[in-house]
């Protein structure tokens, strides 16, 4: 793994796709993405390489249905349209991720990994809200002393959308809920009036 050094290096993954385009016939899309402020991502023409030769794209799109509830035909997936901010040298980092045109948020599922530090009122925090558009998220790791090694969030992303002119049912039926809500605002293994992180599903 290399160390952020520049604004370029976001720390969000960009999604496995079969396509950078949705199909405009699927009622819901599914994106993933990952936090890692420690980690240099790959570029999305790197990813889509990949999606390429395994079978991680159907897998996505498979998995996303059987979480709504709905035929894997009504779902596609996409590249995660993200945006990040965390200078170099920052403990402060703000990140987005953006459904494609035309969808709004649906559901989402935080998968954590690891949070270092975990213990004391200096651990890693991290915040996730939904908004209508996908999602918004808030890290906060600590520069540590010499010998003492990194600071970092780890965690896996998956959010689903809806067509817009689909929410209100989906809503109704239970399959979507409403954006606008904090999902997870954590602190390692729990410290003070956080919480512990762990993964959430929505």
């Amino acid at each position: 793994m290399k160390s952020l050094t520049t604004l370029a290096c976001a720390t969000l993954f960009m999604a496995l796709s079969t396509s950078p385009a949705v199909s405009a016939d699927t009622d819901y899309v599914v994106v993933s993405a990952k936090v890692n402020p420690v980690q240099h991502p790959k570029g999305p023409g790197d990813l889509l390489g990949e999606c390429a030769r395994n079978d991680a794209c159907s897998a996505v799109v498979k998995a996303g249905a059987a979480y709504l509830g709905v035929p894997s035909i009504a779902v596609s997936a996409a590249l995660a349209l993200v945006a990040g901010d965390k200078p170099s040298g920052s403990e402060e980092g703000r990140f987005t991720i953006s459904l494609p045109a035309g969808y709004v948020y649906c559901r989402s599922q935080i998968s954590m990994n690891s949070v270092v530090p975990a213990d004391g009122e200096r651990a890693s925090i991290f915040s996730a809200s939904s908004v209508e558009n996908g999602m918004s998220f808030y890290t906060w790791t600590p520069k540590r002393g010499v010998g003492q090694g990194r600071s970092w969030v780890d965690a896996d992303v998956t959010v689903y959308g809806v067509k817009a002119s689909l929410v209100q049912q989906a809503q109704a039926d239970n399959k979507c809920t409403a954006w606008g809500k904090n999902i997870e605002n954590c602190r390692g293994n729990g410290s003070g009036d956080r919480p512990e992180c762990k993964s959430v599903n929505d």
